[in-house]
């Protein structure tokens, strides 16, 4: 906002808001939302990977590679196995050999 937008404002007696906006990050919008929104995330985190496997199942058939690639993407959230853990799998077996 300029500066001759601010005056004209404080003239006409409307009050200024003097804080920059930004993005709310995750935790912040977690904790200014509901709580019927926080239990539907909740939720959704609980339910999407069993869908995923689920559709990828279902497309297994007319589509091998597209199905191979949901199951194990379902797989891997479901089980919450992050990138950190596949390069520590990697080095472990990379020691053993």
């Amino acid at each position: 906002m300029s500066d001759a937008e601010k005056q004209e404002l404080e003239k006409m007696g409307l009050p200024l808001n003097n804080q920059e906006e930004k993005p709310l990050s995750s935790s912040e919008f977690a904790a200014n939302s509901s709580p019927l929104v926080n239990t539907v995330s909740q939720l959704s985190g609980i339910v999407s990977p069993y869908f995923i496997v689920l559709v990828g199942l279902y497309i297994y058939n007319s589509n091998f590679w597209i199905g191979i690639v949901l199951v194990g993407v379902g797989i891997v959230s479901l089980f919450k196995i992050s990138l950190s853990d596949v390069e520590r799998w990697i080095e472990g077996i990379k020691k053993l050999l």
